[in-house]
């Protein structure tokens, strides 16, 4: 992770540059900016994950920064560090989604937690889109074509092509027969025997099936952790989801991985 700092005093930026163990929060590069000009000049020419800034700085404050950084659309998280406890200022950072704003002096251990929760959030904001791109490319090879059309009357086998495709894009949110049968103007029981008439099994036993195969794709991976893995394919109790991958595949999510490494 690269941090940009910014702030007029360069004796502040030397003791945070000294003081504080970046490495240990997740940032492998911190890049120093003493203007609101100077920083400008830094984003122009290179890429930042997160920003670390003071507000009242000759020349331009570190609020018209983050204001001229949403306008870029650049959405780089940022956390101000200020000595002036100002509403006004508070109010358009939270505007302008500053993650946080933290009155100085502050301990280097204050600013260590405040460092690591924001690295923390930016990993998980990247493992979600990571699984957004996977998830469309897994629909795109597995899902069937079929989608109900207004007005069209469709056959069993085009809406249980529908409801599949349906599944494959949802498998991280909480599905149920009656969910699905309701898009269909169908009640649960008929689906269902439509489904196996179709399909040879049950709706809830494709939905596990499909879930335990996507999580093994991304074991397989070893990009995300077991617990992300969980939530991204439907599971809020992780027990749970350990639980069923073990009944499927005969060992842990953890015993799954260190078995393909």
């Amino acid at each position: 992770m690269v941090l940009l700092l910014v702030d007029d005093e360069k004796i502040t930026i030397q003791g945070m540059l000294d003081g504080i163990r970046w490495e240990a929060c997740g940032v492998s590069q911190v890049v120093t900016a003493f203007s609101t000009e100077q920083a400008q000049e830094v984003l122009l020419g290179n890429k930042a994950d997160l920003l670390l800034c003071d507000i009242e700085m000759p020349g331009g404050s570190g609020i018209e920064l983050l204001r001229w950084i949403r306008n870029r659309n650049d959405d780089i998280p940022c956390a101000f560090l200020t000595c002036h406890a100002d509403f006004l200022y508070a109010k358009e950072a939270v505007r302008l989604g500053c993650v946080d704003y933290l009155l100085k002096p502050l301990a280097y251990s204050e600013i260590e937690e405040l460092i690591t929760k924001m690295v923390r959030q930016i990993h998980l904001q990247r493992d979600k889109q990571r699984i957004t791109q996977y998830g469309e490319q897994w629909i795109k090879e597995k899902a069937e074509e079929g989608i109900l059309l207004q007005g069209k009357q469709l056959n069993g086998k085009e809406i249980i092509d529908d409801t599949i495709s349906y599944i494959l894009r949802h498998l991280s949110e909480d599905i149920t027969v009656s969910s699905l049968a309701g898009r269909v103007h169908l009640s649960p029981d008929y689906l269902n025997r439509l489904f196996k008439k179709h399909r040879g099994g049950s709706i809830n036993h494709f939905i596990i099936s499909e879930r335990m195969q996507l999580a093994a794709e991304l074991l397989k991976e070893d990009k995300l952790s077991a617990n992300v893995i969980a939530s991204m394919v439907g599971y809020e109790s992780y027990p749970n989801f350990v639980s069923m991958f073990k009944k499927v595949y005969g060992v842990t999510p953890t015993q799954f991985k260190e078995n393909i490494m």
